[in-house]
């Protein structure tokens, strides 16, 4: 299975002190889909949710907020050929 999936950065309000948001979509090739929205308190970190085609939750967290997110033992994000078997 491959997947490829596109982000889309949506600006903050200048001065609003709110981290700058957007949404990311992933499509693989078994046809499963996911898509949802992320936040970049920082260059290169971030956290994000949505939802999958199966109506399952998915979430991730990328760069510096992934070392904070990981849960024990388990990576933050499962690499997208690569099953997740958590619940």
């Amino acid at each position: 299975m491959r997947c490829h999936g596109l982000w889309q950065a949506h600006s903050s309000k200048a001065g609003s002190g709110a981290p700058p948001q957007g949404s990311w979509s992933l499509n693989c090739s078994d046809g499963r889909r996911a898509a949802g929205s992320y936040t970049s308190p920082a260059p290169g970190e971030g956290a994000g949710t949505g939802l999958g085609s199966d109506l399952k939750r998915v979430s991730f967290a990328f760069g510096g907020a992934a070392k904070v997110q990981a849960a024990p033992g388990r990576p933050a994000a499962v690499p997208a050929d690569q099953p997740d078997d958590s619940p």
